[in-house]
C-alpha cells in the first residue's frame, strides 16, 4: 500500500498544483500502464483511497 501524502515527491507535486491523494497515484500507475506495459492493461485495477492506493486486483488469465 501506498500512503499518500508521506512521499518524497509530494512536495513536488502539490508546487505543480495536484493534490498527491490516492487518485492522482492511481491515475500516474495507468500512465505508466498505457505508456510503459501496454500488455498490463486490464490484467489489474488499483484501488484508490483518499490517503491511499491499496494492491492492485489481479485478473487471473481466466477472468480476460
Amino acid at each position: 500500500m501506498l500512503d499518500a501524502g508521506t512521499t518524497d515527491a509530494d512536495e513536488v507535486i502539490e508546487e505543480l498544483g495536484h493534490e498527491p491523494n490516492g487518485y492522482f497515484w492511481d491515475s500516474i500507475a495507468q500512465l505508466l500502464v498505457d505508456a510503459e506495459a501496454p500488455y498490463l492493461a486490464g490484467r489489474f485495477r488499483l484501488r484508490p483511497g483518499g490517503r491511499h492506493v491499496r494492491r492492485p486486483r489481479i485478473r487471473p488469465a481466466s477472468a480476460r
